[in-house]
């Protein structure tokens, strides 16, 4: 049988485009990436927990109080998926009691736990993008930061002292390095940028932050600003690493949280 050039051009294109798709059993979530065809799709996370069953705690995310080590000021908080006032399901943490006694809140986190990526010991990779909808709901007006805290994700992980988080504050937007820092204790914090943006409770606040361990930096955008800021961290390296959800003294929910690999 003849075949014209454009005929075979075409079904070669047709036929590279259907290698390129997952499969019909492949899940979109909870399993790891993989490349199809001559194709590699960047995959991406993308939870709204919508199929996580009201008052459970979701399986691709672990509190942080189970992996170590421990604090003082480290607990592991009330979280759970909750129906928001829209009607959808979000992750949130009821919020925590300021200790009278104490001089700093405590801290509560929510580690990213989805074999997603393929990586050991469900890291994240070395390349990616994180986008996160937030909302504070509540505040203890004991904090300084009041009405909505010191509430943000951190978007490099390594453990409760070690970390770059990208944080809202009453006045601000701050991006700030964690190298052996605890609450309210200055050694072990640098302060990476702090820009003015108004912030109130019950605001949409959205965390859109891309992470390089290779050029050991962190390109943010920041509301209201022009273009990205990119800042750099001696913290960000090539070794496992994950992204947090937190709460202090407050009650938060987490709509949205979206991780694409680069």
């Amino acid at each position: 049988m003849k075949t014209s050039w454009a005929g075979a051009g075409t079904l070669a294109m047709l036929t590279f485009a259907a290698c390129a798709q997952p499969t019909q059993d492949e899940p979109r979530m909870g399993a790891p990436a993989k490349r199809y065809g001559l194709l590699a799709l960047a995959p991406t996370y993308r939870q709204t927990w919508a199929s996580v069953a009201v008052g459970a705690q979701p399986a691709d995310w672990i509190n942080v109080t189970k992996v170590g080590p421990a604090f003082p000021w480290l607990v592991a908080g009330a979280w759970g998926v909750k129906v928001n006032a829209a009607g959808a399901h979000t992750f949130e943490q009821s919020g925590i009691a300021w200790p009278w006694f104490s001089n700093s809140p405590p801290l509560s986190f929510q580690r990213f736990n989805a074999p997603f990526f393929g990586m050991a010991g469900n890291a994240l990779p070395n390349h990616y993008q994180v986008d996160v909808t937030l909302r504070v709901l509540g505040c203890d007006p004991k904090d300084p930061y009041f009405p909505i805290g010191d509430t943000g994700v951190q978007v490099y992980f390594v453990d409760a002292t070690h970390y770059c988080e990208f944080i809202y504050r009453p006045k601000t937007v701050e991006l700030w390095q964690c190298n052996g820092g605890e609450p309210f204790r200055f050694p072990g914090w640098t302060l990476l940028g702090r820009f003015p943006r108004q912030s109130f409770q019950g605001q949409a606040l959205m965390v859109s932050a891309e992470v390089n361990t290779a050029t050991h930096t962190i390109k943010a955008v920041i509301p209201g600003a022009s273009a990205p800021i990119t800042v750099s961290s001696v913290l960000i390296q090539p070794r496992p690493h994950w992204m947090t959800l937190r709460a202090s003294n407050s009650r938060v929910q987490y709509d949205l949280v979206q991780v694409k690999a680069l």
